[in-house]
């Protein structure tokens, strides 16, 4: 049995700035955006070794993405028009299956897998307007929740080594591991929530925006001791 539990922060502040059309009257405006992101993955996996060379195992994934963001709107004049608050959270999660092969050598063993995933997704974004103390314009008040299902089927190939053991320390060795997985997520249903609209539960006829494409790459290092 093997559990794994991964936490990455993905370019932890980027920051971005120019011109866009806000405000009652629709004139391009300065903004500062800051972006915050973010990934943690969750692994349970089974094997059974079927000779030396060969194994097959099973397992189930969890991954979950944020994207948030903040952005700050100034009339002509440094008058703040407005912030705008996105929070995005993209939820994966479903079992898979796999074959591993490895090679033995002098210098540690070389291994090889690949495995299949079927996943479901949901994509949950809430977006929250607020007015600003500007004496030109103003952004329009706003609050407005979408929530889209989506499922796919995706591959996952990993590549790692690891060490013999260290003559100094008994039973301690170390392995190095590449995984690259890539799944594209296709939009089956969706809702929205917006106070414009009376904050009604409401559907989504236009899921294309909310289709997505995930591909990662990550690279692990181990320690294993045996006793």
């Amino acid at each position: 049995m093997d559990v794994s539990v991964q936490s990455t922060l993905m370019e932890p502040d980027i920051n971005e700035d120019g011109e866009k059309p806000v405000g009652i009257d629709s004139t391009n405006r300065d903004y500062t955006r800051d972006t915050q992101l973010e990934r943690q993955d969750y692994t349970l996996s089974f094997g059974y070794m079927m000779n030396n060379h060969f194994s097959i195992f099973a397992g189930y994934q969890y991954g979950d993405t944020s994207y948030d963001w903040i952005e700050k709107i100034d009339d002509e004049k440094g008058g703040e028009v407005g912030t705008v608050d996105k929070n995005n959270e993209f939820l994966t999660g479903g079992p898979f299956i796999g074959v591993a092969t490895n090679w033995q050598t002098k210098l540690g063993t070389l291994g090889l897998s690949l495995a299949v995933a079927d996943l479901d997704g949901k994509i949950t974004t809430h977006r929250k307007h607020e007015e600003g103390k500007s004496t030109i314009t103003k952004l329009h008040k706003r609050e407005r929740t979408e929530k889209v299902s989506s499922s796919t089927t995706g591959v996952k190939v990993g590549l790692n080594w690891n060490a013999p053991p260290i003559s100094s320390i008994p039973g301690l060795s170390y392995g190095v591991s590449l995984d690259w997985f890539s799944y594209e997520f296709d939009s089956k249903k969706g809702s929205f929530q917006d106070n414009v609209f009376g904050n009604r539960e409401n559907e989504l006829l236009d899921l294309e925006p909310f289709d997505v494409e995930e591909t990662v790459y990550s690279v692990r290092f181990s320690l294993n001791y045996s006793f």
